[in-house]
């Protein structure tokens, strides 16, 4: 009996540790989010390297439903190191590999990228 007790305290303990490490996370999470798109977006020459479409699947809260989403990825090259960044689906299909440019990207989003001509 005073097994089954001790127990349960144990799990309520881990219980309360798990909640508050994840509201902690979240808490963090969302002011470094926020300081992030704050800050001036950074400019760098940059070259295409690569495009790629990661699709999940993604529960709507306004559906009620599971629905496939895709992040729209793009890594160029700055100063000779690949850094991928997430860009819209009409900027994504517009960039082609190897195309060089202007990029102005605030945190891991792309804002723009001025081709060269």
């Amino acid at each position: 009996m005073v097994w089954e007790e001790a127990k349960m305290q144990v799990i309520a303990v881990l219980f309360l540790i798990l909640w508050g490490a994840s509201v902690v996370y979240g808490v963090l999470y969302g002011i470094l989010t926020v300081r992030e798109r704050k800050q001036r977006p950074k400019c760098k020459r940059a070259t295409v390297l690569r495009k790629e479409e990661a699709r999940y699947e993604a529960y709507s809260m306004t559906k009620a439903i599971m629905e496939t989403k895709s992040d729209f990825l793009i890594t160029f090259s700055i100063d000779g190191k690949a850094q991928t960044f997430k860009g819209g689906p009409g900027f994504y299909t517009g960039l082609q590999t190897g195309e060089q440019g202007m990029l102005f990207y605030q945190g891991d989003r792309v804002v723009d990228f001025q081709k060269d001509r």
